[in-house]
């Protein structure tokens, strides 16, 4: 008999003065005597504010991490459920927030989907930065896009540094690639 019990059937405590905590269908050592307590409700005051964000929470994200921990605070979601969005296993989020890694092209597309914009999108001013922005949107290496678009990859990489400039039959295949014909 534990003491709890013990008390119990001797009379000096009440079943309704005893808060049971059950594990796995036995009584805990641990227990609490309640104080009764009587409240009036002579005042009916509603106190709201907003939840303050974490410590981690990216204000100014830079980074790919910082976009996707942004996001994941916005939605609510933990790594496993953004990991299960783009495709990743968890601990590849963890190494992609905390700085250790970034992400592959071939996760880039599924990051933007997740993320809801492309955060690459920031100053690109000439064709090799559109170029740039274009192949990691459709998470292509610059091998893969040469294939495509059935050039040498040091061309692709020519292109991507300004270096030269694509022939206009390409430049017309690199837009339709960006937006692709209605129906």
């Amino acid at each position: 008999m534990s003491p709890l019990e013990w008390r119990l059937r001797a009379g000096f405590l009440r079943e309704t003065q005893i808060t049971n905590y059950w594990y796995q269908g036995f009584i805990s050592s641990y227990f609490r005597a309640i104080t009764p307590r009587v409240t009036l409700p002579f005042c009916e005051i509603t106190l709201r504010a907003k939840k303050p964000l974490p410590r981690t929470y990216p204000q100014e994200p830079k980074t790919i991490g910082e976009h996707i921990q942004k996001r994941m605070i916005d939605l609510g979601v933990c790594r496993t459920a953004c990991a299960g969005r783009i495709g990743v296993c968890p601990c590849t989020i963890t190494n992609w927030t905390t700085g250790r890694v970034s992400p592959g092209v071939e996760h880039l597309p599924g990051i933007i989907e997740f993320l809801g914009y492309n955060p690459f999108n920031s100053g690109a001013e000439s064709i090799g930065d559109r170029i740039i922005l274009l192949r990691k949107r459709l998470g292509l290496s610059r091998k893969a896009l040469a294939q495509r678009l059935g050039v040498d990859p040091e061309t692709a990489a020519r292109w991507e540094k300004d270096i030269s400039v694509p022939a206009q039959k390409h430049l017309e295949f690199l837009e339709s690639l960006i937006s692709p014909p209605t129906r």
